[in-house]
């Protein structure tokens, strides 16, 4: 991932996004990502249909 910042992001000394210095080991971080592709979220919709709604363009949303 990369440790380009946005302002804001700067502004508030965020880390970079995705980046978590010593919390958790990388191939944790990659099991959580892969897990969360598969795994509804906690309004108990599949991943792939949010997603999706974020593809279309704003016409195209039912």
């Amino acid at each position: 991932m990369s440790d380009k910042q946005s302002p804001g992001r700067e502004a508030n000394a965020a880390l970079p996004p995705g980046r978590r210095d010593g919390l958790v080991s990388e191939k944790k971080t990659v099991e959580i990502g892969r897990s969360a592709r598969t795994r509804p979220g906690p309004d108990d919709v599949d991943p792939d249909e949010i997603g999706d709604a974020f593809k279309k363009k704003p016409g195209d949303r039912a």
